[in-house]
């Protein structure tokens, strides 16, 4: 609540660049600590299958009625 008031208060050009960018600087943070302390490893697997799923089913849920 106090970043949304601080972004409104500075004007909505400035205001939402500042939390723009905040958000980017936390969202690498977050994803730094989560490639450290986390299953990559797993993460990547997972990632793999996803994507390779996705794919081989898009054409069946593209046309499905």
């Amino acid at each position: 609540m106090v970043c949304s008031t601080l972004s409104v208060l500075s004007g909505i050009g400035k205001g939402v660049k500042w939390l723009s960018n905040i958000n980017m600087v936390l969202s690498m943070g977050l994803l730094m600590f989560f490639a450290i302390f986390g299953s990559t490893m797993l993460a990547m697997e997972l990632l793999g299958k996803g994507i390779f799923t996705y794919v081989i089913d898009l054409p069946a849920l593209t046309y499905q009625r």
